[in-house]
């Protein structure tokens, strides 16, 4: 239970975060709102409270709540016993519970409505990190709750509602600086642009800042957590063979822990200028394979495909053009929910063919796809705020908003278009424009994987006490000696002992104390000739390429399994 919360927990982080990370939101409360919405949904907790301090010395200001009765909310504003044990105590994210507190503080916190275990996680300021600007509090959980997991949900949800609050104040900073701007420097045009230009780049940094502290919050967690299970499913593989009774119950773990690192994946691709691995793709073959896997969760739709042969290839990151296509499938199959026909067609294009559209596209040729429902339809006012973040004609509890706003976000980082065309009664057809690639698609053949056995001295070195547990026993089933190091000070000291032993060094780039790349260019100044294979939770791009630009021999991202391991080690010693 616990590997699927951490998945769905991923897996809805990944969906909110790059809508939430752009809204143009000028609103304290509407922040609030949201972000109760977002530990509702993400987190399944029943109750929710966000509290806004404006300066050190003012009272916390409830943005918005949620399962709080209204004789409540005027507590959070008087000099309740916890609000001022919260203001003056804590700093970090925490797990109360009330029979650990004292009286006077439980008290108030059970007339709040918080009952017996609540979690609270503090907003602080971008500028100085130990300054405090609110607090986001959670209870009441549902079934198959996990309070040490919901906590770092809690604290990266948290991190997110920064970046929105820093967003809305410093559009309302902007708004009266463009005020100035307008009254002082109206006939020199020069200002303007300047001022346009100054505009659009605090936005885009903020949006930036706001998506790499969600990816860098919980990639480098999550994956040194799937690193964990992975290798401990690794090692069970080598004991069993495929008849065991438990070997497809192994293989289903497996494929789940493939699915979170794809969904961490996608978050540092977004960190990463909004797109992870771009390559040629086939449109056509990710239509089938998408539709055909949607196809088998609705058994009432039928799946009509009229795809254009000699498609144009695109480029494009193939794990965000399935999200795409998973949320326009939704929408189509909500939109009939007795069941209908949805309708999937692909067709070369031009800018030619484009014409009469709300957008001016740039010349050349264009792959186009849409999506046809036969469902209720919709009216011209629903129809212009479609690709809206957070709006939904949906039911509460049914829908947050963000499919189509996501799918718009995608498609517009990749260079391409999308529109809708809708009437009342009569269906709905969303149209995908991606600019068509004159590269070939590569036809990927999965290689052989097997277990590489080896000799000799490894230094493993890693932050993560699980990892080195792990780590020790993948490489000792290997066939190698394990020397081990919790940080990269003690890992050099560790190979300066140990340098006429120690064959390869696996080293983890982000750790206390000393960094892998500080530790690496350490111990080439005791051995030029050092072997090191970097390994982390982060992926290649960054500091990563930069330590392999130094000299280090090669890279391997967490989670991976004993099969991938032992060929990286053996790939750096086949090395001349």
């Amino acid at each position: 239970m616990r590997e699927k919360r951490i998945v769905r927990i991923i897996e809805n982080l990944n969906y909110y975060s790059e809508t939430f990370a752009s809204i143009p939101v000028t609103n304290l409360y509407e922040v609030g709102r949201v972000a109760v919405t977002l530990i509702s949904s993400i987190l399944s907790y029943q109750v929710a409270a966000v509290l806004f301090i404006e300066d050190e010395d003012g009272e916390p200001r409830l943005l918005a709540s949620k399962g709080i009765n209204q004789d409540s909310l005027d507590a959070w504003n008087s000099q309740e016993t916890l609000i001022r044990h919260l203001l003056r105590d804590i700093n970090i994210s925490k797990v109360f519970k009330c029979k650990t507190l004292n009286e006077s503080i439980a008290s108030s916190a059970r007339r709040l409505g918080l009952c017996d275990m609540f979690l609270v996680a503090p907003l602080l300021a971008r500028e100085h990190e130990k300054e405090r600007i609110g607090f986001v509090i959670a209870a009441r959980p549902g079934r198959n709750y996990e309070p040490d997991l919901d906590i770092m949900g809690l604290e990266i949800i948290a991190g997110i509602i920064t970046g929105a609050i820093n967003n809305c104040i410093g559009r309302t900073k902007l708004l009266e600086a463009n005020e100035r701007i307008q009254s002082e420097m109206m006939q020199r045009r020069q200002a303007e642009e300047e001022r346009k230009e100054i505009e659009a780049q605090l936005l885009q940094a903020q949006k930036m800042e706001a998506i790499a502290t969600l990816a860098g919050g919980i990639a480098h967690d999550f994956n040194n957590l799937l690193t964990g299970i992975q290798g401990n499913v690794s090692l069970m593989f080598l004991e069993i063979y495929t008849d065991h009774p438990h070997y497809e119950r192994l293989r289903s773990i497996e494929k789940q822990v493939q699915s979170g690192a794809r969904l961490t994946s996608h978050l540092l691709g977004y960190a990463r200028k909004g797109k992870h691995e771009v390559k040629p793709v086939e449109l056509n073959r990710l239509v089938e394979d998408t539709s055909e896997a949607f196809g088998r969760t609705r058994k009432q739709i039928t799946l009509k495909r009229e795809l254009a042969e000699d498609l144009f290839a695109i480029e494009a990151d193939r794990g965000q053009i399935e999200q795409v296509l998973w949320n326009l499938f939704v929408n189509a199959a909500d939109a009939m929910p007795e069941g209908g026909v949805l309708t999937l067609k692909t067709a070369n294009v031009t800018d030619k063919d484009m014409k009469g559209k709300a957008y001016q596209p740039k010349p050349g040729n264009y792959v186009q796809l849409t999506v046809t429902d036969k469902g209720m339809g919709m009216d011209k006012k629903t129809r212009e705020r479609i690709f809206d973040p957070f709006f939904t004609t949906k039911e509460v509890g049914r829908g947050t908003g963000l499919g189509l706003a996501s799918a718009y976000g995608i498609i517009k980082s990749h260079g391409g278009y999308i529109d809708v065309e809708s009437k009342r009664r009569k269906g709905t057809t969303f149209s995908v424009y991606l600019s068509a690639s004159s590269k070939k698609v590569q036809k990927v053949v999965k290689a052989v994987e097997w277990v590489t056995k080896g000799t000799g001295t490894v230094l493993l070195v890693d932050d993560e006490e699980v990892i080195l547990e792990i780590g020790e026993d993948l490489l000792e089933a290997m066939g190698y000696r394990v020397l081990t190091a919790m940080d990269g000070k003690e890992a050099v000291e560790v190979y300066r002992k140990n340098r006429d032993e120690i064959d390869i060094v696996v080293l983890d780039m982000v750790m206390p104390n000393m960094g892998g790349g500080e530790a690496y260019d350490k111990m080439r100044e005791i051995n030029p000739n050092v072997k090191v294979l970097l390994s982390s939770g982060y992926s290649l791009e960054g500091k990563a390429k930069e330590i392999l630009a130094r000299g280090c021999d090669a890279f391997i991202q967490k989670p991976f399994t004993i099969k991938v391991l032992s060929q990286a080690i053996s790939k750096i010693f086949g090395k001349k």
